[in-house]
């Protein structure tokens, strides 16, 4: 277990919120096109491992901010969230 997998869960979501800005400031088109795939390819790369640990071990839950479930808010991946 490495020290970015409790983080799993968020990565799906803060990798394009990430990426959008930088790929405004590009100015050649290839560097785009190359930055959003790299960026995709992670992004399932990260979605395929979340799904192994979803078979492997149940659901997986992570607080935003670590806030409790009333006033933060909380992702869950569990076997349905991984296929989508």
């Amino acid at each position: 277990m490495s020290i970015l997998t409790p983080h799993l869960p968020v990565m799906p979501v803060i990798l394009p919120l990430l990426l959008a800005p930088l790929v405004v400031l590009l100015r050649q088109r290839n560097l785009a096109w190359a930055a959003t795939t790299v960026t995709s390819l992670f992004a399932l790369a990260i979605s395929v491992h979340l799904t192994a640990l979803v078979r492997q071990s149940g659901p997986l839950v992570y607080e935003v901010g670590s806030w409790p479930a009333p006033y933060g808010i909380e992702l869950m991946v569990d076997s349905f969230s991984a296929l989508l």
